[in-house]
């Protein structure tokens, strides 16, 4: 219900909150964190807070981090973890353990290391100093909808061959090129999947695959699901009960 919250607490154990529909603040001694729809937010064990939701309520999975996670090296402090291919991941996860939609059951020790397997890959990357031309590539890579720049043309924008930038890419970002594009693209399809009811042949051609076939593999390889079967679990996990 909008409005609706609790008063300054801590758990002992580490948290993973899935937001679907509207919003959560959660209120922190020293900040304050706002998960917004279709973001993923973690919390140490420990950490004390409040919370709030926003002005149309919140619907929300959440998962306790205990045992086997203690041993994950996941981050000291609450932090946002983004959306788009990790939060696919994460509602796969949540999705497969949900019974009655208002009650918790209980987390086998596969479903907690596979969430946290995935939490760790992208949080564990931290913050490195990298040149300005490399990072001014992966946000252009990260711009792209559809409209992908060749390799040998992207290398000329910044004056370097294509085999250093690949490999410049590759070091700072602990991935290769062709993977962390297969990646957007898949965010951008989460994208629209969520937000519209587009037939799934017209996305395909619009973010550049060669055909809905194509688009299917690629989405399933990088998320777990098939696009239909995540828009289908999307929009019912986001519908706020009205009773």
């Amino acid at each position: 219900m909008p409005g609706q919250g609790h008063a300054p607490l801590a758990h002992d154990y580490g948290v993973v909150t899935l937001v679907l529909h509207g919003r959560l603040d959660e209120v922190f001694v020293r900040d304050t964190q706002r998960c917004g729809r279709w973001e993923l937010h973690y919390k140490p064990a420990g950490a004390r807070h409040a919370t709030a939701t926003g002005p149309a309520g919140v619907r929300m999975f959440v998962m306790a981090l205990g045992g086997d996670a203690t041993a994950i090296d996941l981050p000291a402090g609450p932090r946002v973890l983004g959306g788009g291919v990790q939060a696919a991941r994460a509602l796969r996860i949540f999705a497969s353990l949900a019974g009655p939609r208002e009650h918790a059951l209980p987390v086998g020790r596969d479903a907690v290391q596979r969430l946290v397997a995935s939490l760790e890959r992208d949080a564990s990357a931290g913050t490195v100093v990298r040149p300005t031309w490399i990072t001014e590539a992966h946000e252009r890579i990260r711009a792209e909808d559809g409209c992908r720049e060749p390799l040998g043309r992207l290398a000329l924008r910044f004056r370097v061959h294509p085999g250093h930038l690949a490999r410049t890419f590759r070091k700072h970002y602990d991935t290769s090129i062709g993977s962390f594009r297969r990646r957007v693209r898949a965010e951008h399809a989460i994208e629209h999947l969520i937000e519209g009811s587009r037939p799934l042949a017209d996305l395909a051609h619009d973010l550049g695959y060669a055909d809905q076939s194509h688009f299917t593999r690629e989405f399933k390889r990088e998320t777990g699901w098939a696009p239909g079967r995540f828009r289908t679990a999307a929009a019912s996990w986001s519908r706020i009960p009205r009773d």
